[in-house]
């Protein structure tokens, strides 16, 4: 486990494999990775956590997936995160510490960050997202906050590169039907920026998602 940390730790001082990574898990409304994606001057700051952890010989990474009619993003999965706040934060790695510990209860002390992805904009929120890497020797102890986090999600990193976890099915988003692509594990959907993020994550690790398969599962009103 060490080996697969130390490898990405070195991996993440290299140039990143960006938007070609991410847009491999992107909806098909979002533009191609070939046009220019810079978040527009008005668009706020924000950073996420994808943290691993040890436990039983396997790594996991937590997610969570937050409330139903808590904003744009409701009933998704997501990484820990928020908005970065001038009076709080001094940059952004300390943005995504201090959010991961008041939605999930991760401890900042536990965490050693060992790097950052490509950025990526929400536009439904309008946030311009800088994902941290980080690496915990302990498992997270989770106190969920309510108002924020509905579950909490583990995923093992074994299984997420496993056949038929990276899928594409035809949802009704928006009020149009369209393929969007998303990680299908243990029960639970992550697509859309989310998805997105963690294919760059998972492409650092040689662990590239299989070819995507067409899923049968319409899901209607996304």
């Amino acid at each position: 486990m060490r080996q697969v940390v130390e490898q990405l730790e070195h991996r993440l001082q290299q140039p990143l494999p960006g938007a070609k990574a991410q847009y491999r898990m992107a909806p098909a409304h979002r533009p191609g990775p070939d046009v220019d994606h810079a978040p527009p001057p008005h668009a706020r700051q924000a950073a996420v956590l994808i943290l691993l952890f040890e436990r039983a010989g396997q790594l996991y990474i937590p997610m969570m997936q937050r409330p139903p009619d808590s904003g744009p993003h409701s009933r998704q999965i997501s990484f820990p995160g928020g908005a970065y706040e001038e009076e709080h934060d001094q940059n952004l790695a300390e943005t995504a510490l201090r959010e991961s510990e008041e939605e999930m209860g991760i401890r900042p002390e536990h965490v050693r960050l060992i790097g950052s992805i490509s950025p990526i904009y929400v536009a439904p929120s309008n946030y311009s997202v800088l994902p941290f890497v980080g690496y915990s020797e302990v498992a997270p102890d989770y106190v969920p906050d309510p108002t924020e986090v509905e579950e909490v999600v583990e995923l093992p990193l074994e299984e997420l590169t496993r056949p038929g976890c990276a899928v594409s099915s035809v949802w009704e988003l928006r009020g149009q039907k369209m393929a969007v692509p998303h990680f299908q594990i243990r029960g639970k959907r992550i697509w859309g920026a989310s998805a997105m993020m963690l294919s760059e994550f998972l492409c650092l690790i040689d662990r590239s998602p299989e070819p995507l398969l067409l899923s049968t599962d319409d899901t209607v009103g996304r």
